[in-house]
Formats: structure tokens, sequence, C-alpha cells
């Protein structure tokens, strides 16, 4: 009786010891398992975080050159524009000049003119209403 009781202590103590290290098998893998998590979400984390910031340096960059390109383009459409206005006054003025004198040297030829465009704008005018 008391080998079987020698027996079922040494299957106790066995089954206790396999728990034991089954215990220790399964907390040394979740630890490794929680390491390894870890791990990867740093990882990813850094990843992310670099993507991110290519992103944002292209966006700089690309935001700078855009900037640029403007600044570049811009200046000399204002130029232009501000030529261009110059020389239409400067041509105004100039015509503007141009009839006066030609009034001053012709004044009864200048009033005939007028007489007649306004009777041509006149029939015209009636013609439509």
């Amino acid at each position: 009786m008391t080998d079987m009781k020698n027996q079922g202590k040494n299957a106790a103590e066995t089954v206790n010891d396999k728990s034991k290290s089954a215990a220790e098998w399964v907390a040394d893998k979740t630890e490794t398992a929680r390491d390894t998590i870890g791990d990867m979400a740093g990882n990813v984390q850094d990843r992310v975080s670099g993507a991110a910031r290519n992103v944002m340096d292209n966006v700089r960059r690309t935001t700078d050159r855009v900037t640029d390109w403007v600044g570049e383009t811009a200046a000399p459409i204002g130029d232009f524009a501000s030529d261009a206005a110059t020389e239409t006054k400067d041509a105004v003025q100039m015509v503007g000049r141009e009839l006066t004198d030609v009034v001053k040297r012709y004044p009864l030829t200048a009033v005939a003119i007028c007489f007649a465009l306004g009777m041509v704008i006149g029939r015209t005018a009636n013609r439509s209403t």
C-alpha cells in the first residue's frame, strides 16, 4: 500500500512539476510575444512617423517650388501689364493732342464732320427703334 501511496505521490508531483513547467513555458512565450508585439508596434510607429516626415518635406519642397515659380512668372506679367497700360495711356494722349491740333487748324471742317456724324448716328438710332 505504501508503494501505491508513493506512486500516487510521485504521479502528483510529476503532474505538479509538469504543470509548473507548462505555466513557465506559457509565461515565457507570453513575455516573448509581448516583447515582439511591442517591437513591432515601435517599428510601425517609427515607419509611420518617417513616412509622415517625408510627406511633409515633399509638401514643403513643392510649396517652395510653386511659390518661386509664381514669383518668377508674375513679375514679368506685372511688368508687361504695367508697360501695356503706360503705352496705351501715352497713345490715347497722343491721339487726343493730334485731334485737338486738327480741330484748331480746321475748325469749320471739324464742325461739319461732327454735324455729319451726328446726322448719321441720329438716323441709325431712329431706324432701330
